[in-house]
């Protein structure tokens, strides 16, 4: 066991800081843990040890930034699939703790429960954009979800899922071709105002487009 003791410099009150740091093995890879701690002093990434859970991260997250960024139904969406899925099955690691590893053997386990591809990507995109936020707010160095690879969709899911967009176009175009005919085949201001209702449903249809059944 080698004890590794480095100056993080002063603080506020000119008094100086320091980190103590136990390191298992071999004196060479002490001296490389050593280096290493320093090089991201220098390039300011190094962060101080944490105590704050995978589980008390992801709801903070939820509940203070992604709120602000999301829409309703979004937001509301996410929640519970951090709730339901992310926070019982990784809640109990500590953020600094958590690992590539960790990520991939849960997504190989919702596979196994019966979720699709598309949907346990849409949890690995949540999980990497908390984590993202994460080492901006310099909680963690580097994010685990960069090292996970999230499951491929399959072609067929993917043949459904176009299928739908092509079915929700079409009736966009006939809705669009009735509000004409009902406007005397001219298209005033509330037709058009309905046309581009039907595009935004149909763009956020598109967007959502995991079964909501997998949530």
């Amino acid at each position: 066991m080698w004890q590794l003791i480095i100056e993080l410099g002063r603080d506020a009150n000119g008094k100086r800081r320091w980190k103590y740091e136990s390191v298992r093995g071999t004196k060479g890879h002490a001296k490389k843990v050593l280096r290493q701690r320093l090089n991201e002093l220098e390039a300011g990434t190094h962060v101080e040890p944490t105590d704050l859970s995978v589980a008390e991260f992801l709801r903070s997250w939820h509940s203070d930034h992604a709120r602000h960024h999301l829409c309703a139904r979004a937001h509301e969406s996410n929640g519970y699939m951090i709730e339901r899925h992310v926070i019982p099955a990784l809640g109990d690691h500590k953020l600094n703790k958590l690992r590539g590893l960790h990520l991939e053997a849960y997504y190989s386990e919702k596979l196994d429960s019966g979720l699709s591809p598309s949907s346990v990507r849409k949890h690995h995109c949540i999980i990497h954009s908390a984590l993202r936020h994460a080492v901006r707010l310099q909680l963690i160095g580097t994010s685990s979800a960069d090292a996970a690879v999230p499951p491929r969709v399959k072609r067929t899911e993917m043949k459904v899922l176009d299928e739908g967009r092509r079915s929700l176009e079409r009736l966009a175009a006939l809705e669009f071709e009735a509000a004409c005919f009902a406007h005397g085949r001219t298209i005033r201001h509330g037709a058009s105002n309905a046309f581009r209702e039907l595009v935004r449903r149909l763009e956020s249809a598109n967007s959502e487009s995991p079964a909501a059944g997998d949530g």
